[in-house]
């Protein structure tokens, strides 16, 4: 039967989440589709909950987008970034790195961490991950070199995402997307009128109106879009954030630093000419936190941590932080705003029927929001005993049965349970157990097959192969500075 194709999206807020999604609408939908962005105050007040940190993913997410290397980091302060490292982490002051990096060595068909396992009783220094792990090598010195994929080195091996200010990121998308379709109307929406529970316009400060066919809300968790139905959110935590920025002239390392504190955590953050510090609290317990800050702190900025059951109802689809915040603890919340575009622009819909697009949405959304915060809750020690409001609240939070199951098998038999598609893969979790200390009680024993002077060798022919590669390599300073001269030659 014949149907009416759609027409027309209304994109509602200019904070980060708005300004990515309208910039990939527009590289990805036919001109025939009007794209409007309503820039309305406030949308981007929360944005400092997508922390500033990225994964690799974002490479291809800012290619798609028409934003390459020598356009984004000549005019942004954005750095690279090979992970980040925790220290004096919970109540056991745990410190180790979470870094990006390719999957490790399989041998006889096993895993490599139960070769780990496996060395631990007779070589203890052998047994540790982190030196056959090049992105922590080289982060530890503070060295940094685009991998290159036609060579077999070490270097091949390191993944890197990116250290970004949301505020820089999103002038540098307001710029693109002034030369696309899209349609900016600077304006307050003042009322959202709805049919049942279709949207059928907005009304503008103006007193005009705007219908769409689909509009997509990134104003923020307390939007003027509210229904009742999207109060069903799975909240947890009050969170507290505020920032400050120290300038200085040398480029510092190539990894994010995340400090637990008593009130919660700090982390710095090297960009080209100056360090972010953001600290994350309970509100309650925001002067200790604010103390932490070497320059004045931005005002404080208070959000409850959670995720919708179903963002997308009908014609109205909640994205960014009108859908879910995450704390910022790992690069979750920006990696998670990515997909969510991404599956967005793969299902978007055909026609004002959007039933079959709505269903699969809400699953794959619901789906990664719980892997991600599984992944998060795995931070914590099932029964942390510090007794501030910041940790108190974390351990008032039961585990997922998800998480339980992770926990037990890893630390069982060193089994890493995975789902399909989830944002974190098996380098994250295996990074993330053994930092908390969670130590395989047994291995695979087909491991057993490598000879035991076989295994001793390998390991250490890797260690020093990544230890040679880090010397050679540039610091994240040197690197940046020439590659930024090469930029501005071939501009």
């Amino acid at each position: 039967m014949p149907t009416v194709p759609l027409q027309k999206i209304v994109i509602c807020g200019a904070g980060l989440a708005g300004l990515m999604c309208a910039a990939a609408l527009s590289k990805s939908l036919p001109s025939s589709i009007e794209i409007v962005l309503i820039d309305s105050d406030g949308a981007g007040k929360t944005d400092v909950f997508f922390g500033t940190t990225t994964t690799p993913s974002s490479y291809k997410f800012l290619l798609d987008l028409g934003l390459r290397e020598p356009d984004l980091l000549p005019i942004t302060n954005t750095s690279f970034s090979l992970g980040t490292q925790y220290i004096n982490w919970g109540s056991k002051a745990r410190s180790w790195m979470q870094s990006f990096h390719q999957p490790l060595p399989i041998f006889e068909g096993v895993e490599f961490h139960h070769f780990l396992t496996r060395i631990r009783s007779v070589a203890p220094s052998l047994a540790e991950l982190e030196p056959y792990l090049m992105s922590v090598q080289a982060a530890r010195k503070s060295v940094f070199a685009h991998p290159r994929q036609d060579q077999i080195t070490p270097l091949s091996n390191v993944e890197y995402g990116y250290h970004f200010l949301p505020l820089e990121w999103r002038k540098i998308l307001a710029n693109a997307i002034t030369l696309t379709q899209v349609e900016i109307v600077k304006t307050t929406i003042e009322a959202v009128s709805r049919q049942e529970n279709d949207i059928c316009h907005l009304v503008l400060s103006d007193n005009t109106r705007i219908d769409a066919d689909l509009f997509i809300d990134c104003m923020g968790h307390d939007s003027i879009f509210s229904m009742a139905e999207k109060k069903t959110i799975n909240r947890s935590r009050q969170l507290n954030a505020a920032t400050s920025f120290k300038p200085q002239e040398t480029l510092g390392g190539v990894s994010r630093t995340l400090a637990g504190k008593d009130f919660g955590w700090t982390s710095k953050t090297p960009l080209q000419d100056g360090v972010h510090t953001l600290t994350m609290c309970h509100p309650s317990s925001e002067q200790d936190a604010l103390k932490n800050h070497d320059t004045r702190p931005s005002k404080p900025v208070t959000a409850v941590s959670g995720f919708c059951n179903q963002p997308w109802r009908n014609n109205y689809l909640a994205l960014g932080h009108s859908a879910a915040i995450l704390e910022p603890l790992t690069p979750a919340p920006i990696a998670l705003l990515q997909r969510d575009i991404q599956r967005l622009i793969e299902l978007i819909p055909v026609t004002p029927n959007m039933s079959v697009e709505r269903r699969e949405y809400n699953r794959r959304f619901k789906e990664d929001y719980e892997h991600a915060a599984a992944f998060q809750r795995g931070f914590f020690e099932p029964h942390e005993k510090l007794d501030t409001p910041y940790w108190m609240a974390v351990n008032s939070e039961p585990l997922s049965a998800q998480l339980e199951n992770k926990i037990t098998q890893f630390q069982s038999r060193g089994a890493l349970v995975q789902d399909d598609m989830e944002p974190f893969g098996k380098e994250d979790w295996t990074q993330l157990h053994l930092g908390m200390g969670r130590t395989p009680q047994r291995y695979n024993k087909i491991a057993d097959k490598v000879p035991e002077n076989v295994l001793r060798q390998t390991l250490q022919n890797r260690i020093s192969a990544n230890a040679a590669m880090t010397r050679r390599l540039p610091s994240h300073h040197d690197y940046m500075t020439k590659l930024l001269e090469y930029f501005r030659k071939q501009a």
